[in-house]
């Protein structure tokens, strides 16, 4: 935890802004610098100065998210939880999820049965730039893949079942392709 190398690292980084045409408010530019580190304990990370600098970031630039209607999500991560099923974490960029919504994630569909927020406690909706997590899917989702709500789980399982067919199609093609690009190859 060497001082001098921080410093150096920290003039490292802005230098990197600057050929980005970010010049950090310090240097009197308009981009705001909040220090992180992943290497320091829970307290020293420097995650809380982060949230709260973006807090109030958005709340000089006025910036909102649609809170209503169809909810559009991220999946951060997903795995199968033992009396649980699929617990998917999802930061939610805009609209309203609430318990009960039919839910699509690319070939995947299902309904959400549970919301819990970050703190741990069970939610009935969550809205715009909050992380949850999410019961309710049939399968593992990936990390990266967008969620959606939509009207009812009829729909879900429709749009669920054309991109399954689509996926399929597209790997039917390329292993069309095969014997093409490869004539001697047997299979």
């Amino acid at each position: 935890h060497d001082p001098e190398a921080k410093r150096e690292a920290r003039a490292r980084v802005l230098a990197q802004l600057v050929e980005h045409d970010l010049v950090a408010e310090d240097y009197g530019g308009d981009t705001m610098v909040v220090e992180t580190s992943a290497l320091a304990g829970a307290k020293k990370n420097g995650l809380d100065s982060l949230i709260e600098s973006i807090a109030l970031q958005a709340d000089i630039m006025e910036l909102k998210a649609a809170d209503k209607g169809q909810c559009e999500a991220v999946v951060l991560d997903a795995n199968m939880e033992k009396g649980r099923g699929v617990v998917a974490d999802l930061l939610i960029r805009w609209g309203e999820l609430s318990v009960g919504d039919s839910i699509v994630v690319d070939t995947m569909y299902g309904k959400v049965k549970a919301i819990i927020d970050d703190k741990g406690k069970k939610i009935k909706k969550a809205g715009p730039s909050m992380p949850v997590q999410v019961l309710g899917l049939r399968t593992v989702p990936t990390a990266g893949q967008e969620m959606l709500s939509v009207e009812n789980e009829t729909r879900a399982r429709q749009i669920s079942e054309r991109r399954l067919r689509v996926t399929d199609l597209k790997l039917q093609r390329k292993k069309d392709k095969i014997p093409q690009m490869c004539p001697n190859w047997v299979e």
